[in-house]
């Protein structure tokens, strides 16, 4: 059985966005595995701004011009972890 660590969580007050189909192949993978209510997926602004450099960079290398990202997890809800947690405890 897994323990309770107890460890405080900090919010960096980065605001939370939804992730765009326009920007990238989005895969909720929770949601198809029915740990999540809904398939939209949210992350920090500043990680997205990442994500989206670091496809620009992919994008300039030789036959890569149109490849997208593809992000199948992004922000957990404490709902969402409790189901992940509950689930990985039951397989053990």
């Amino acid at each position: 059985m897994l323990r309770n660590l107890n460890i405080p969580i900090k919010d960096n007050k980065d605001p939370l966005e939804v992730l765009s189909p326009k920007d990238f192949v989005l895969d909720s993978a929770y949601f198809n595995m029915g740990f999540s209510d809904t398939d939209i997926m949210e992350l920090r602004s500043g990680v997205i701004i990442q994500l989206k450099k670091a496809q620009e960079n992919l994008r300039k290398n030789e036959g890569c011009n149109k490849w997208t990202l593809k992000i199948w997890d992004g922000y957990r809800p404490v709902k969402v972890q409790k189901k992940l947690c509950d689930d990985f405890s039951n397989s053990l």
